[in-house]
């Protein structure tokens, strides 16, 4: 990276009129010059990095990986979501996560439905680049006891932290807004995922054959854990989903 901004600058520099400027001190603007395109980029890459973070926890908790997102926060990390209380450390996580919301289950039951939407989340990285802060606006769709829709919004105030390179979550914390249930609504509103047309054939069959609601699929994942760097794991989610 360092290379490329220098060839940037340098070209730049070259364009540039000297207007009488001595070689030290264009030497000196231009190393100034480089080392701010650098800071930008870094924190540019800093962002990202710690959005992509997010949007992995979105996709694994909807899915019922539990284990996979407790991969993604910091050792001493802290997490409390609405009134549940307050749970320190990776043990205490783990508890809530595979314990309270799996029931000790990796992968959703069947007939299960925890769709977890992340949204308009703003990061912000301090200046020294390990810490950062972030809030993300959050809609789950849930299966409930027997056929039960609830609806839920509410926001995440987070805090992150780069550790050896690789930003982790430190601080989660959920404050719900609103939750709405729908008795029976699964039982009487979905309906099956349209088949292959007869009058409009496609040009092959399905590349994946599967099952919406009350069924559900675990699609491979195309990245690695952003925190692991390993490939997630599906089969098992799916197998207990009945693919």
């Amino acid at each position: 990276m360092r290379v490329q901004l220098f060839l940037c600058s340098f070209a730049i520099a070259c364009a540039a009129p000297t207007h009488g400027a001595q070689p030290d001190t264009q030497s000196h603007a231009l190393a100034t010059r480089l080392d701010a395109l650098e800071a930008k980029v870094a924190a540019i890459e800093d962002v990202n990095n710690v959005e992509r973070l997010i949007r992995a926890y979105g996709y694994y908790f909807d899915k019922g990986l539990w284990k996979e997102t407790t991969t993604l926060f910091a050792d001493d990390a802290v997490v409390e979501i609405a009134q549940r209380g307050v749970y320190r450390g990776r043990a205490s996580i783990e508890r809530l996560y595979v314990q309270l919301f799996g029931h000790g289950h990796q992968c959703l039951a069947p007939k299960g439905l925890n769709n977890h939407l992340i949204l308009q989340p703003i990061v912000t990285v301090d200046r020294g680049g390990r810490d950062a802060t972030g809030r993300a606006r959050i809609i789950g769709m849930v299966a409930v006891r027997d056929g039960d829709f609830m609806l839920q919004e509410g926001v995440y105030n987070l805090r992150f932290q780069k550790q050896g390179g690789i930003w982790r979550i430190s601080s989660l914390h959920y404050f719900g807004d609103i939750y709405v249930l729908l008795p029976g609504a699964l039982k009487q509103y979905p309906v099956p995922q349209s088949g292959v047309s007869a009058e409009v054939p496609p040009d092959a069959a399905p590349t994946t054959l599967y099952q919406s609601y009350p069924g559900y699929y675990v699609p491979e994942f195309p990245y690695p854990n952003p925190v692991t760097g390993k490939v997630v794991a599906v089969s098992e989610c799916n197998a207990r989903s009945g693919h």
